[in-house]
C-alpha cells in the first residue's frame, strides 16, 4: 500500500496469515525534502524484480522500494505522471524504466534509467511539466524500445536518437495484430506506427458507445491478454449505459506463439498495479521484437486431470 506524491512518500506491506493482517514493513521518506524518496512519487508504480534476488521492488516513480521496505535508490528527478519498467534495452543487463516528471527544475524532464540502481541512462533537459509520455516497441527497424513524450514531436530510440518528428499518441501500448511490435491505444482509437506517422487499425467507439475513463488521461477500464494468446483485450464502458463493460479482441491472424502474458510476474503484477492512481499499460520484463527464441520460460503449474480407466470410473 503506497501513500504520497509531492511531498511525504509512505510505503507499507502486510501480511495476511489465519486471519489476520501484520505489518511487515514501513517505508516512510519523512517530511524534509531531499531525504529519500521524499518527493518522488509517482501518479503510478511498477513492480518487478529488478536486482535479480527472486523477490519484487516497488518502482515508484523517481524512487524505488526493495523488498525489505528500504530504499534501494532516489534519482532526485521528482514526481511524475507516467511510466514505463521493461526491457527497454535488450542489449544490456537488467530492466530499465522510462520516465517523465512534472518539475520544472528537474535535470530531466524526459529520462531512462536502470531500474535497480537509478542511473540515469539518458535524459533531456525540459524546464516544464512533461506530463504524458510512453515506451513502447513500435518500429522493427530499431532494436530495443521507442519512447517519446508530451515534451516535444521528436521520436527516439533507445539510444536517444531521434528517429521521426511525427510524434504519435503517447498514452497506452498493446499488442494486437500479428506482429511482435507494440500498437498503440489512445482514447478508443488504435493505430499503428507505418515508420513516420500511424495508420488506423479499429475504432472502438464506432461499436456500441464505447467509451474510454479518466477524463484527458483517456484510458482504457483495462488492457490486458485476457483470452490468452498473448495479444491483448481491451475493455471499454457503454456510455449510453454505464453499467455495461464490452470486452474487445483482435481477430487478425498470427504466426507468433508465446504463452499467455499473465503467466509472466512483470507483466501479471502490471495489471494487478492497473488500480494505482493514473493507469499505465502493463509490459513484459523481456524483449520480443526481433522473435520469440530464448525469452525466459516462467514455472507454470497446471493441475492434473485423471485419465483413463480410472477418471471414468470417478
Amino acid at each position: 500500500m503506497c501513500r504520497g506524491y509531492y511531498t511525504r512518500v509512505t510505503l507499507a506491506a502486510y501480511d495476511f496469515r489465519d486471519g489476520s493482517l501484520t505489518e511487515r514493513w514501513f517505508y516512510d521518506s519523512g517530511t524534509t525534502d531531499g531525504i529519500g524518496g521524499y518527493g518522488q512519487g509517482n501518479h503510478n508504480l511498477s513492480v518487478a524484480d529488478v536486482d535479480g534476488d527472486g523477490k519484487d521492488e516497488i518502482i515508484y516513480g523517481a524512487c524505488a522500494i526493495d523488498d525489505d521496505g528500504t530504499l534501494m535508490y532516489s534519482t532526485g528527478l521528482g514526481h511524475g505522471d507516467a511510466i514505463h519498467v521493461s526491457d527497454l534495452m535488450p542489449d544490456r543487463p537488467g530492466l530499465e524504466v522510462f520516465c517523465v516528471h512534472e518539475e520544472d527544475h528537474a535535470l530531466y524532464g524526459t529520462e531512462i534509467h536502470d531500474a535497480a540502481t537509478g542511473e540515469i541512462l539518458w535524459g533531456i533537459f525540459v524546464g516544464d511539466d512533461v506530463g504524458r509520455g510512453i515506451a513502447a516497441d513500435v518500429d522493427a527497424g530499431y532494436r530495443g524500445y521507442e519512447m517519446w513524450s508530451s515534451q516535444s514531436n521528436v521520436v527516439y530510440n533507445v539510444n536517444g536518437n531521434g528517429i521521426s518528428l511525427n510524434r504519435p499518441s503517447y498514452n497506452f501500448r498493446i499488442y494486437w495484430d500479428g506482429d511482435l511490435q507494440d500498437e498503440l491505444l489512445d482514447g478508443t482509437k488504435l493505430d499503428k506506427w507505418n515508420g513516420n506517422g500511424t495508420d488506423r487499425l479499429f475504432t472502438f467507439y464506432l461499436h456500441n458507445n464505447a467509451k474510454e475513463i479518466n477524463g484527458s488521461k483517456a484510458n482504457p477500464c483495462l488492457s490486458a491478454d485476457l483470452l490468452g494468446d498473448w495479444r491483448e483485450e481491451v475493455i471499454y464502458y457503454n456510455s449510453e449505459d454505464p453499467s455495461q463493460l464490452m470486452i474487445f479482441t483482435t481477430v487478425i491472424p498470427t504466426d507468433h506463439r508465446l504463452y499467455t502474458l499473465m503467466h509472466y510476474p512483470v507483466y501479471r503484477l502490471g495489471v494487478a498495479w492497473q488500480n494505482v492512481s493514473y493507469n499505465q499499460p502493463p509490459h513484459l520484463g523481456f524483449y520480443i521484437g526481433e522473435g520469440l527464441e530464448n525469452i525466459p520460460v516462467p514455472a507454470i503449474y497446471t493441475p492434473r486431470v485423471a485419465t483413463g480407466k480410472k477418471a471414468r470410473k470417478k
